[in-house]
């Protein structure tokens, strides 16, 4: 029997030594199926959702809870509908699980967002939880407890004093998690229990959560569940420690007696990662097993396994130091979780999960991120990976993925998903569910389906999210099952981007069905066939059952599957250049530009626009709602290059820009460009300054405090710094870890004042120089771009030591001319004590990565061994070689003294290697202005054509005052000059007429150049050139 419970949904090197015990061999196969059988504890729900329900129609549905006869639904929504009226009913609704009504009388006023609901054990009432302070009028802060009618209980408060995100009842007492720190007037960090009755706070529950590392430098409990007896808690959280002892990423509590204590079970998987993943955890649900026996627990943060993006299933017994009985890698954000006999339901915004026979522990280097925006993207590990749109079904034994695909299309994505015993009910942000356009919410009901002795129709090929080559045939195999018999079984197949289908004669068109081969026509039951080919594309098949009575299944079973092209099996690779990520516009009116490229031609490159603050994509009517996108103009369609631009006006608010670029075959971009933006005119972002320590100043102290000010017009919400040391980028996290660099909170004065001061001290850190970076983050949420945050550098020394000095000598800076796919570096490093070891980093410029020493490129940065010919010497020599494809790679070597110091500067030892053989340096030609011209003062307009052997991709002008050294800037003012992009009329061509027009200059002497970059990123080292004069 499922029981009724819940738990809310919200939201390596060490790690990969993890024994990963008692993996299953087998995998259970479970056939889709469009109306399954009853027998509900050893079947998966069904795929399509029932459409007699309540549609919500805006905000995300964080929760869904049967509550007796009633399913509760919450979340931040604010209206419902159904049967064409349209109803106000913010943050809390019900409706009937037998007929889909909603319960017109269920109507509480809750003034603010509702994140987690869960039923009373004999369902005559429901408790919340969220960010709420009143509800029916009456004060009732994050917590409350509504009657079955949903009228207010008003002999229960449990007022907590910041936002309640989990919940969980049993033994008469509620327990509550989240981020408060004080509970009906008494000090409970995170974590309480509160009598279910009246609310009073229980004295014998008292388990702090201290030492924040979840995202943001929080604490906050995602999760909260009870074994069947009640005795033992299960509690999701993002804390270090659980009353004082280290517990990260869950707990289990003994709630049997009086006092709660904490049991020994511990997992040390994320305490362990915490290095890898910025100090943070950032683990969203977790769920028990029916049995009790085990629990799986799903996470975000990028894909970064065996934690992030990752569901982990651990057994319940045992002590300190549990391994996980397997990791789920599923390369996107995981937000939630549920468990039946039969199956891990999980939920979140992925789009791929681990497919049945996959590598373990999983499928795909740890240290690569196959995330949205990386470049590579889970296809590229073939048949290693399903696709799942956002809602899947696990092995239990093995966590591979089930036959099981219905889809979901949130924007955010799949935020609850609830086990119950007629199905699974779903939250999330978007419209449709399993098939069905339902809005924010659908059930999954076991009922929505016939039994087995009526007409039933399965797909067993393709397998869900299948890849498959364009020359390779494609098997659409199933079974059908009819008791008056069948007479026949009709596929359809479709191209979900073009919305082509599939014909009789084997071509693309308009729509056909296709009758299929069937192995005992006119039987009860007959295994059905067909087998075709197709290009390239995403497809969907859908297979339904007709009887010899004319009925027919009434629901058509449904599978999705990729074909890759054969010939052209490259995406396009697509650049958003400008804005700079993180820009405050002043103005409504923006414009975005970038580039594309492929190695066939660029057709299209599409822009769409996320509202961060509304949830949704900007539609073409001005409304926020489900995906759409816009043709941005390109410089030169079909090209292997293009320049692209947009420009548009958008709303105010917080904004996430998505482009993708499309070649000539089809072919999306699997990582599309993306970068966040804010529109608020006449909110500027915070001002930010660092005020000591002094800039490049020398310490021997290995702990030094950071102080600083902000300041803002509408109020100073925070402040974010990073610590990075220059030579390994690590740099110090929260909780007093040394890990990657990034960003993390420090306190403020007063948060909210339009002028802080800010603090910072740092734990010990290795002698070396460190970059220090700080923004500022305004009430608004506005906050400092990257241009605009405070930077400066300070030099950690080891006393009456100098630091090492490293020579590149082999190469020069920029070395266009290596002949062999081959880097053979050396040079020389000096010290006053010794050269104790001598480092080198590549990086693979185009792919992104860096070369590990197994010879595998990754994301993460490594200090490779050279070989030094006398190792402690004050002067040595040094070499190194690799085996390399053709790339560009930047090249940097630091030298290491006896007692660990790194040279602090590359000067000297770096250098960017073209290595391409046989690849000429692109040419320029400057046909106007012509040298010794003289020309009336004023804009300079500068004409050419340039060359290379193999593609164009840009051309860059420079233009120098000869007396005052002044010259046109890349901002379009005059100083210092630098080098401007002008425009070509056939990017990714082998030749390109160029222009460019500067800015008005004054009368004078000036050197015009110009210069070539071929699409490879090679330059035209001789230049053209033209001496001239203004007057």
């Amino acid at each position: 029997m499922l029981r009724p419970r819940r738990t809310t949904n919200n939201p390596r090197a060490s790690a990969m030594a993890i024994i990963f015990a008692l993996l299953a061999t087998l995998v259970t196969f479970v056939p889709i199926t469009a109306a399954g059988a009853a027998t509900h504890a050893d079947s998966l729900v069904p795929q399509q959702t029932r459409t007699d329900t309540p549609k919500v129609l805006d905000g995300t549905v964080t929760d869904a809870e049967q509550v007796g006869n009633r399913i509760v639904v919450v979340g931040t929504f604010t209206q419902i509908e159904q049967g064409g009226v349209t109803y106000d009913q913010p943050y809390v609704a019900a409706y009937f699980l037998d007929s889909g009504q909603l319960d017109t009388d269920f109507r509480p006023v809750v003034d603010r967002e509702v994140a987690v609901a869960v039923s009373a054990p004999n369902g005559d009432a429901v408790y919340i939880g969220g960010k709420f302070t009143n509800v029916d009028g009456a004060t009732r802060r994050k917590v409350a407890k509504l009657n079955a009618d949903g009228s207010l209980d008003t002999t229960f408060s449990a007022n907590a004093f910041s936002a309640v995100q989990s919940l969980a009842i049993g033994n008469g007492k509620l327990y509550v998690g989240g981020n408060f720190k004080v509970i009906k007037g008494q000090s409970r960090l995170h974590l309480a229990a509160v009598d279910a009755t009246t609310g009073q706070v229980d004295s014998g529950f008292n388990l702090p959560l201290t030492g924040p590392i979840g995202r943001g430098g929080q604490v906050n409990v995602f999760s909260l569940d009870l074994t069947s007896d009640n005795n033992t808690l299960l509690a999701v959280h993002t804390a270090l420690d659980v009353d004082g002892q280290r517990r990260v990423g869950a707990a289990l509590i003994d709630v049997s007696g009086p006092t709660a204590t904490l049991l020994p079970w511990r997992t040390r998987l994320y305490e362990d990662e915490l290095p890898n993943t910025g100090g943070q955890v950032q683990v969203t649900d977790g769920a028990l097993s029916p049995d009790d026996s085990f629990f799986v627990l799903v996470a975000t943060g990028g894909d970064n396994p065996p934690t992030n993006d990752s569901a982990v299933k651990f057994f319940r017994s045992g002590g300190d130091n549990q391994q996980p009985d397997w990791v789920s890698r599923h390369f996107d954000s995981m937000y939630a979780v549920d468990i039946s006999e039969s199956a891990v339901y999980v939920g979140g915004h992925f789009q791929y999960q681990e497919a049945p026979g996959s590598t373990d522990p999983f499928p795909g280097d740890p240290d690569i991120n196959y995330g949205a925006g990386q470049g590579l993207g889970p296809t590229v590990l073939g048949d290693e990976v399903v696709a799942r749109e956002q809602l899947g079904a696990l092995n239990i034994a093995t966590g591979k993925s089930l036959n099981w695909d219905p889809g979901a299309s949130g924007f955010h994505g799949v935020e609850a998903v609830t086990v119950i015993e007629r199905g699974l009910l779903v939250g999330h942000d978007g419209s449709r569910i399993g098939g069905n356009e339902v809005g924010r919410h659908g059930i999954l009901d076991f009922q929505n389906v016939g039994g087995a002795d009526e007409l039933d129709t399965f797909i067993d090929e393709p397998r869900a999210g299948r890849v498959y080559t364009e020359t390779s045939p494609i098997l659409f195999a199933g079974r059908a099952t009819a008791p008056d018999g069948i007479d026949r079984v009709q596929i359809e197949v479709q191209d979900v981007d073009t919305k082509q289908w599939l014909r009789r004669d084997g071509t693309l068109g308009a729509y056909q069905n296709i009758v299929v081969n069937l192995t005992n026509n006119l039987g009860t039951t007959s295994d059905w066939n067909y087998t075709a080919s197709l290009p390239g594309g995403d497809y969907r098949v859908r297979a339904r059952a007709f009887d010899v009575d004319g009925d027919r299944d009434p629901v058509k079973a449904s599978v999705r599957f990729t074909v890759q092209s054969a010939g052209d099996i490259t995406p396009p690779d697509t650049v958003l250049e400008n804005p700079p990520a993180g820009t405050v516009f002043t103005s409504n009116d923006v414009t975005f530009s970038g580039s594309a490229s492929d190695d066939v031609g660029v057709a299209a490159v599409k822009i769409a626009f996320y509202d961060r603050d509304n949830l949704g994509y900007l539609r073409p009517d001005g409304s926020i709602g489900a995906y759409a996108d816009y043709p941005t103009v390109l410089d030169s369609p079909g090209a292997t290059g293009t320049g692209w631009s947009y420009s548009t006006t958008l709303p105010s608010g917080r904004w996430r820009v998505v482009v993708k670029a499309i070649d000539v075959n089809g072919n999306a971009d699997p990582s599309d460009a993306r970068r966040s933006y804010v529109i608020q005119p006449g909110n500027n972002p915070p001002a930010i300054a660092i005020t000591s320590p002094a800039n490049e100043i020398s310490i021997t102290d290995r702990s030094f405090t950071l102080t600083g000010t902000a300041t803002d017009d509408f109020g100073v919400q925070k402040v974010r710094v990073m610590v990075r040391n220059e030579v390994d980028r690590t740099g110090p996290l929260p909780g007093g870890f040394i890990g990657p660099a990034r960003f993390f909170d420090v306190p403020v004065s007063v948060q909210g004042d339009t002028s802080v001061t800010w603090t910072y001290t740092t734990p010990d850190l290795p002698a070396g120089r460190y970059r220090i970076l700080a923004r500022a983050v305004d009430t608004n949420l506005v906050e400092n771009v990257w241009q605009e945050q405070a930077s400066q550098y300070i030099n950690l020394v080891v006393p009456g030591d100098a630091q090492p000095d490293t020579v590149l000598t082999s190469n020069p800076r920029t070395d266009q001319d290596i002949e062999q796919l081959r880097l053979d570096l050396a040079g020389t490093a000096t010290d006053d004590n010794g050269v104790a070891a001598v480092k080198v980093v590549i990086y693979d410029w185009v792919a992104k990565r860096y070369l590990h020493a197994d010879g595998v490129y990754r994301n993460s940065l490594v200090l490779l061994d050279t070989t030094v010919d006398n190792p402690g010497a004050t002067s040595v020599n040094w070499s190194f070689g690799v085996d390399v494809a053709a790339s560009r790679y930047e090249v940097y070597v630091y030298a290491q003294d006896s007692v660990g110091q790194y040279d602090p500067s590359v000067s000297g030892a770096r250098c960017t290697c073209f290595v391409y053989p046989g690849d000429a340096d692109p040419t320029t030609q400057m046909n106007t202005p012509t040298e010794g011209a003289v020309l009336p003062a004023g804009p300079i307009a500068v004409g050419g054509r340039i060359f290379d052997d193999n593609s164009v991709s840009r051309v860059q002008i420079f233009i120098r005052n000869r007396d005052t050294g002044q010259g046109p800037r890349q901002d379009g003012t005059i100083g210092n000059p630098q080098w401007v992009d002008g425009f070509l009329t056939n990017p990714g061509g082998s030749g390109s007429d160029f222009q460019y027009t500067s800015i008005a200059l004054p009368a004078g002497r000036y050197t015009v150049q110009a210069r070539a970059i071929d699409g490879r990123g090679h330059v035209d080292l001789v230049r053209a050139r033209a001496n001239i004069e203004l007057e």
